[in-house]
């Protein structure tokens, strides 16, 4: 026997949702987008698949939005997204539909996002190849993408930007400690930053070089 869809009402608060009922009892709250996509009205009879479709809709639609305001605030990869879904505790099912669509809407690409992300991090915080690569592994990046995205990042660009990172280190943080302090701490920042052992020697040697010329 099936059931009808007795009432459809607009929600108070919010006046693009839809409350639906069946048989005289709410079964759910959806967008008025689902009702218009999937035809409902009051008086429509409704098998148990149907019923499964509305509330199918309804988590898609509430998991794609979720995505589009965690996109809205920032790019993310696949698995970031992926991730939050997964906390929100949607299906698998859902889970992939969505990054399906978001991929095929050019919202979801690993490889615009990796590029994306080194230019960001090395205009507002620098750092070197390692520290990169480990963030974009983080971010669920696939290796091979990030060494191609990486080689555009040029050793002579790392080497400056690790000069720059010591320049101003030394002159706010580093003017009251003694030599071999100051030589310490600076290894480990530039370490942290994710400069390679070669780089930073290098720029060691170019800073002690030109302290000795001002003497």
């Amino acid at each position: 026997m099936k059931s009808k869809i007795t009432d459809i009402k607009p929600q108070k608060r919010r006046s693009k949702r839809r409350s639906i009922f069946v048989d005289n009892e709410f079964l759910c709250g959806v967008d008025e987008e689902i009702v218009a996509v999937l035809g409902l009205k009051v008086g429509q009879e409704v098998a148990k698949r149907k019923i499964e479709e509305i509330l199918y809709k309804e988590e898609v639609k509430k998991a794609k939005d979720y995505s589009f305001k965690l996109l809205s605030y920032r790019p993310r990869s696949i698995k970031e997204i992926r991730n939050r879904l997964k906390k929100k505790n949607y299906s698998l099912k859902i889970i992939l539909k969505v990054i399906k669509s978001l991929k095929r809407l050019k919202f979801l690409n690993d490889r615009e996002f990796a590029k994306m992300w080194v230019e960001n991090r090395i205009r507002t915080r620098p750092m070197g190849r390692y520290r990169l690569y480990q963030e974009l592994i983080q971010k669920g990046i696939d290796r091979e993408l990030i060494e191609k995205t990486l080689n555009n990042y040029r050793e002579e660009e790392e080497i400056k930007l690790a000069r720059e990172l010591a320049q101003r280190k030394l002159k706010r943080s580093y003017q009251n400690l003694d030599e071999v302090t100051t030589k310490r701490r600076l290894y480990g920042f530039l370490q942290r930053r994710g400069f390679s052992y070669d780089i930073i020697q290098e720029v060691m040697k170019e800073l002690k070089g030109t302290e000795n010329e001002g003497k």
